[in-house]
């Protein structure tokens, strides 16, 4: 539009309550023109110009902006050139939507009513700039620089649009009430870094500053020391960054909890580390493990830790160390036999990263039946627990037995599974006729809570916790730990338990928890000796059985005990411990009476107050002497192997020789019977089994 006139004459454009078009692509508007966007109009710049005399974009009107420089104060750049004043109201809505990166420009007011961006080159902060309103993505990352993107309007949802590929990247700062969930999309060039915060009930500040830093999280003068969760020892973090929390002043009341999901890291992750959500005050500060963790989640290359009951701000970084991990069972399938009946196998994805788990249904005794498998109904119980509902029977003992199998995600293929923890949750009674108990077959350790009201009893190693009282507990309730039975398992692939009731009086429907997860304020597996070895050794006819501790507190004795099926143990022999100490102490002791064949050994350890607890068991192949002698072994070779090995053995006369395979925790996985000649012989080992990472 070219308007004529002599330098007296001023000509007016105004829209009104219309969304006009680019109006001339690329075109320049010129002249003694005063051009006005009214209330309710919006005016799609392109890459057009208004020059002229004087701009105004009223209160409610809205500008759509495509230069690459965006809105400038003064001078011949960006959309609006004009050589009078450029009034642009902090109450109207601008939008980017360029075809290449954009700056918002000098001239953008510095509070706003809606900022739109969509422009996937993306959008980057001249100044500090407040939406009053609302922040809308359409497409694209605003990139802030030292500058701040803010929002005034305390509401939960008045930034949207923000995905995996629209974000800030830089400084969210946003206004909020006392309690709320409010999202900050953040992260760098490559990657969304979303951080969810939900604040309960707070106090003291009214706006929540929040980004994402690219950066080793860990400053070498503050290692990680001494941060335990959930029996992992935290000695690593995810490599990608931290995010940072900076309140406008101090909190004085109520808490937050987190969700933090990451990209980007180039760590090595698995289903045995535990990921929990680390906090210190800033960078020149130890990393601190504060709150309370739930369960993390990895799905394709994101993992998002979660953190509760957090009372104070600053920097937050995912942490990790080797431990049981957290596992969730919120999705079942039957996949074999008849819904509810014995031999039915329940298939649960994703209980954990790359982990599967099939359930089986083993056995009813006495009576009792299942009415559901991993009921989740309003405050029945917890959605990330395996919860089925068992119908007991009147006046009897009735159980159910279960057996829970872990496999690679996605395939029937076992794996193992170095470290389990799971609190059979809520044994309790009815009040007057009926206990709930909770086997656990041949656990590696087993805990219960300070001021537990379980009785615990152990036979061949199987534990059971049986409800020490009638006392109901409403629900299942996580708080009630003195109802809790704690369960740790090593290097497995599955275990079998066994949940029921003691009944005096009629049937029941009892909801039986297991939750995978620690809910005592110590690791479940923290025992008062520190175990540096447990080894058994083949010595003549004789067994020497010796092993060393690091620490040891209020340690009363150890019992080695002796089984020939890996099942039915006996004390073979007591030796002292030595209380408490912190320096290093070795023990030894002989068996001089070994059973033909495989012997398995176990070491127990006694507290003072009687408490105990199991280590891994480690097995000795025993023939005589007469035998054994006649045998000698020049090497075993690869080591490690991944799909074969050869064992170079020689003997002084023609025998047929057995060959039995065991895993570390003392199952045969394989046996063979070999045809040897006198002299030299060679057996190759091809795994035909499968078998999974592991020693063998």
């Amino acid at each position: 539009i070219t308007v004529g006139g002599n330098s007296s004459t001023t000509v007016g454009i105004q829209f009104n309550n219309t969304i006009i078009q680019t109006f001339v692509s690329g075109g320049t508007i010129s002249g003694n023109i005063d051009f006005t966007v009214n209330t309710g109009s919006i005016l799609s710049m392109g890459t057009s110009v208004v020059g002229g005399r004087n701009f105004t974009l009223s209160s409610g009107g809205g500008l759509e902006i495509g230069s690459t420089a965006g809105i400038t104060s003064s001078g011949a750049t960006g959309n609006i050139q004009s050589t009078g004043i450029r009034s642009l109201n902090a109450t109207a809505d601008y939008t980017y939507n360029g075809s290449s990166a954009q700056v918002t420009g000098n001239g953008l007011p510095s509070t706003i009513r809606d900022l739109i961006l969509n422009n996937s080159a993306g959008l980057t902060l001249t100044n500090t700039i407040t939406a009053s309103n609302a922040i809308t993505f359409t497409s694209g990352k605003i990139t802030t620089g030292a500058n701040e993107l803010r929002t005034t309007n305390s509401s939960t949802n008045c930034i949207t649009g923000n995905s995996s590929t629209n974000y800030v990247i830089g400084n969210l700062r946003r206004s909020v009430s006392s309690s709320g969930t409010y999202t900050y999309p953040v992260g760098t060039s490559s990657y969304s870094e979303l951080l969810t915060v939900t604040l309960n009930s707070v106090s003291g500040f009214s706006t929540l500053l929040g980004s994402f830093t690219n950066a080793n999280p860990i400053n070498p003068s503050y290692p990680l020391t001494g941060i335990v969760a959930s029996e992992a020892h935290i000695d690593s973090m995810l490599n990608y960054g931290y995010w940072t929390l900076a309140p406008n002043s101090g909190i004085t009341g109520g808490n937050y909890t987190i969700k933090a999901a990451m990209k980007g890291y180039t760590n090595t992750i698995a289903s045995r580390y535990y990921y929990p959500l680390l906090i210190r005050t800033n960078s020149t500060s130890s990393w601190q493990q504060t709150g309370s963790d739930a369960a993390f989640k990895y799905t394709l290359g994101t993992l998002t830790a979660n953190k509760s009951g957090l009372t104070s701000f600053g920097d937050l970084g995912i942490g990790f160390g080797e431990g049981p991990p957290i596992l969730c069972f919120d999705n079942h399938t039957l996949i074999s036999g008849v819904d509810l009946q014995v031999g039915a196998i329940y298939l649960v994805t994703d209980v954990g990263m790359g982990l599967d788990a099939w359930i089986q249904v083993l056995d009813f005794t006495g009576g009792a039946t299942i009415s559901d498998v991993d009921n989740f109904t309003g405050s029945n119980g917890y959605d990330d627990a395996w919860q089925p509902f068992i119908n007991t029977a009147a006046n009897t003992t009735s159980s159910v037995g279960w057996k829970i199998t872990f496999k690679v995600g996605g395939t029937s293929t076992d794996t193992i599974v170095p470290n389990i923890i799971f609190a059979a949750i809520d044994v309790d009674g009815n009040g007057s006729d009926l206990k709930e108990f909770v086997t656990a077959y041949k656990p590696y350790s087993v805990s219960q809570s300070t001021g537990s009201t379980l009785v615990l009893t152990q036979s061949s190693g199987d534990y059971t916790a049986t409800a020490g009282s009638y006392a109901t507990i409403a629900n299942i309730d996580t708080n009630h730990t003195e109802a809790m039975f704690m369960v740790n398992y090593r290097n497995i692939n599955n275990f079998s338990y066994r949940t029921g009731a003691i009944t005096t009086g009629s049937s029941q429907v009892r909801q039986a928890s297991l939750y995978f997860k620690s809910f005592f304020n110590l690791p479940v597996t923290t025992l008062p000796i520190e175990l540096l070895y447990f080894e058994p050794k083949l010595i003549g006819n004789d067994v020497e059985i010796s092993w060393a501790t690091a620490t040891e507190k209020n340690n009363d004795y150890f019992t080695i005990e002796r089984s020939t099926n890996g099942k039915d143990f006996e004390q073979i022999v007591r030796k002292q411990g030595v209380g408490t100490s912190n320096l290093k102490h070795y023990y030894s002791v002989i068996d001089k009476s070994p059973q033909k064949g495989n012997n398995y050994y176990r070491l127990k350890q006694t507290d003072y107050d009687g408490k105990f607890a199991y280590f891994p068991i480690k097995v000795i192949h025993y023939e005589s002497t007469e035998i054994t002698k006649n045998i000698s072994f020049q090497n075993i070779s690869p080591n490690p192997f991944t799909e074969n090995f050869k064992i170079n053995f020689s003997l002084k006369m023609e025998a047929n020789v057995d060959l039995t395979i065991l895993n570390s925790s003392g199952q045969i996985i394989a046996q063979e019977k070999i045809g040897a000649t006198v002299g030299h012989n060679s057996y190759e080992f091809v795994d035909k089994y499968d078998l999974s990472k592991g020693v063998y």
